[in-house]
């Protein structure tokens, strides 16, 4: 649940659903196919298969689409279960990935290696490895989808006055305040339908260490707005996604004569719903 402030932590989940083996690709003579190329290929099957069983909860028919080693390694691993659990909530869904592999998709091959990528609906990116074995194709890591993967078409930056005049500015304060004031999760009635609907769903147990992170690490009402006076903007993306980034540098003198600074970013992800900013998680 910690995915609430920063989104590039979102590479940890990445990583253990790409699998062990999301090493450097060979940089030899490399053979590009894309769109409708790509989809054709042998390859790409595996990895739509791959995603239809994901999806379905049908892990192990899709670890099975995977090279023996990494079938070895899922085999003998002591988190199936929450392994499982996030290999499902990452897969893309299989219509929208052969939809976005024929119109935008890039099959890079590099020998017996390869790696696919494809355009997922709200900005999202579908992603997979592959390796040849015994002349077949196998899956290495993925698929899985990584949001806000691709670049925004439009960006725009507020600072000072123009920040504070933003309706983010308002929300992340009484975000601050709703956060401090009880120990519930009331502050959940701000976020968007689909945010409630997931915390909702996760265990009670979950929800309590969100909870309790959430107020370790977000300032309460005063001291952010203060912060976000000496060094905070908000960042809107294509008018439906914004960021409130608060940046804090701390300077030491760890002996005389010398000064080191240390620098902390903060980020509260939001949405445009129904006309309306809204938390994001």
């Amino acid at each position: 649940m910690k995915n609430v402030l920063v989104r590039a932590v979102l590479a940890a989940s990445f990583l253990l659903c790409l699998g062990s083996s999301t090493v450097a690709l060979s940089q030899d003579d490399p053979k590009v196919l894309e769109g409708e190329a790509a989809f054709e290929h042998p390859s790409t099957q595996v990895v739509l298969k791959a995603a239809e069983h994901f999806r379905a909860g049908k892990v192990d028919a899709g670890m099975a689409l995977y090279t023996a080693s990494e079938q070895a390694d899922w085999k003998k691993s002591s988190e199936k279960a929450e392994l499982s659990a996030l290999r499902k909530e990452r897969a893309p869904d299989p219509k929208a990935l052969a939809e976005g592999i024929k119109k935008g998709g890039t099959l890079t091959l590099y020998g017996a290696e390869g790696q696919l990528r494809a355009p997922l609906p709200n900005r999202a990116m579908g992603i997979a490895y592959l390796a040849l074995e015994k002349g077949a194709w196998r899956l290495t890591g993925g698929p899985m989808a990584i949001e806000n993967a691709q670049e925004p078409a439009k960006e725009e930056r507020f600072h000072g006055d123009e920040m504070r005049a933003h309706p983010v500015y308002a929300l992340a304060l009484k975000y601050a305040e709703t956060l401090h004031a009880k120990k519930d999760d009331s502050f959940m009635q701000l976020a968007t339908k689909k945010a409630r609907e997931k915390w909702a769903t996760e265990p009670a147990r979950e929800r309590s260490e969100s909870a309790a992170y959430r107020r370790r690490t977000i300032p309460k009402k005063a001291d952010l707005a203060a912060s976000l006076k000496d060094g905070g903007y908000i960042v809107v993306e294509d008018d439906v996604r914004a960021s409130l980034v608060l940046v804090s540098v701390t300077q030491s003198s760890p002996e005389p004569g010398t000064v080191s600074s240390t620098s902390s970013t903060l980020s509260l992800g939001f949405e445009l719903e129904d006309g309306e900013w809204r938390l994001a998680n």
